[in-house]
């Protein structure tokens, strides 16, 4: 990430394109081998922000431990978490979109691991559920010590995660990651794994390297890794969500009120026009509009607008995108 944003400050100004929306991952990506955001790196992001293009945080993280980093980098409005499972609302401080692993996945997959010594842990919209501290639970752990108790990610180590599980009232699910040293166990594992229906096991063919430090030694921790999903959950389609509503929706509102508030002003002069345009020598109309009157079209205007966005929402959703980016047409 440090180099890519070096080499963005090198660019001219006006030959940098400029997007609406940027969404960028954090572990591999935003942060360094350490968990950090550099202050170079700060901020190129609020300046991008300043710029007019919103920056949002898309990670397989749970919530607490994105609302630090994004507020570290300026980004106040969404940020995806649990690799697509949900999206936030940090103004509004809710979730606004959420696909979640039902219990019965998860002891699914729970079965598996534990029949196969394999580690494995489950995040949920509070916490993340470990049966002890390694791998990257080891690293969130070891992120905590430098974090202030508010901005500290919630883990919760658990002897007996399968009844813990069964007897969960209200718990969400995001994700389970699965980890291990030896590739041909963690191959074996995959394999299995995909076998649970309604599932998405992420392809990950290489080691994920971390670096922690132990007083003045760094020690690197590496580890296959994948996460399990629910089917067809996934940053790209958080991503498609929140495009949709900040875009379509927000255009289609201000060209509603735009041409409400044009039709008000204009449709003043227009009707004295066509009024004068019918009016003979022996018949004059009276030029008066009641105040009820531009109450009325300025609702009608926006039933009509409602309307049209609720089919077109519905057609649009028919159309193949990639299929039409391949056409001709």
């Amino acid at each position: 990430m440090e180099d890519v944003v070096q080499k963005g400050q090198k660019c001219p100004k006006k030959n940098r394109p400029q997007w609406d929306i940027i969404a960028v991952d954090l572990d591999g990506t935003l942060l360094n081998k350490y968990g950090m955001v550099t202050e170079n790196t700060k901020k190129v992001i609020k300046e991008t922000i300043k710029n007019g293009t919103d920056v949002i945080i898309a990670s397989g993280r749970p919530i607490d431990s994105i609302k630090t980093i994004a507020e570290e980098i300026g980004s106040e409005n969404y940020f995806i978490a649990g690799n697509g499972s949900l999206i936030y609302d940090i103004k509004k401080d809710e979730i606004i979109y959420e696909k979640y692993l039902d219990k019965q996945k998860i002891l699914e997959i729970i079965e598996i691991c534990e029949n196969n010594s394999i580690s494995y842990n489950i995040y949920t919209e509070e916490t993340i559920l470990a049966k002890k501290l390694e791998y990257n639970v080891l690293y969130y752990y070891k992120e905590n010590l430098k974090k202030e108790e508010k901005n500290k990610t919630n883990i919760t180590i658990v002897e007996n995660m399968k009844e813990y599980i069964k007897n969960s009232q209200n718990e969400k699910f995001l994700k389970v990651t699965i980890c291990d040293e030896s590739k041909s166990i963690f191959n074996s594992i995959i394999r299995k794994l995909r076998e649970i229906p309604n599932i998405d096991v992420l392809d990950v063919g290489h080691m994920s390297r971390k670096t922690i430090k132990q007083g003045t030694e760094e020690v690197d921790i590496e580890y296959y890794y994948t996460e399990i999903s629910l089917k067809d959950v996934d940053k790209w389609n958080a991503i498609q969500y929140l495009i949709e509503k900040l875009n379509i929706n927000k255009e289609n509102v201000i060209f509603t009120i735009l041409g409400i508030i044009f039709g008000l002003v204009f449709g003043y002069f227009l009707t004295d026009a066509i009024v004068a345009s019918v009016e003979i020598d022996s018949l004059r109309f009276l030029r008066h509009i009641k105040e009820l009157s531009y109450i009325y079209s300025a609702i009608i205007t926006c039933i009509f607008s409602f309307i049209v966005n609720f089919i077109i929402h519905f057609v649009l959703q028919k159309i193949d995108m990639i299929e039409s980016l391949k056409s001709v047409e």
